[in-house]
């Protein structure tokens, strides 16, 4: 199953932004606290963080931790 899918069955939608120095993938869940899990990159330098309610540092789950270890793969950052 491919990252996409994996973060579908936690919930999550996806939202890609293309930036001026690099491409931001956004997976969001929720509506009143949207918790987010983000992978960027900006001048080639690759960011991975999650967030909820603009409070980065959440805890994520073992399942999270796998879509975001797939997604890095099929982006080749591992």
């Amino acid at each position: 199953m491919d990252a996409d899918k994996l973060f579908k069955a936690l919930g999550y939608e996806l939202t890609i932004k293309e930036e001026v120095n690099g491409m931001r993938y956004i997976y969001e869940k929720g509506t009143l606290d949207p918790k987010r899990i983000i992978l960027s990159t900006y001048n080639n330098i690759k960011y991975i963080y999650a967030d909820e309610n603009g409070y980065d540092s959440v805890p994520i789950t073992l399942e999270e931790w796998k879509a975001i270890n797939k997604k890095c793969e099929e982006l080749g950052w591992i």
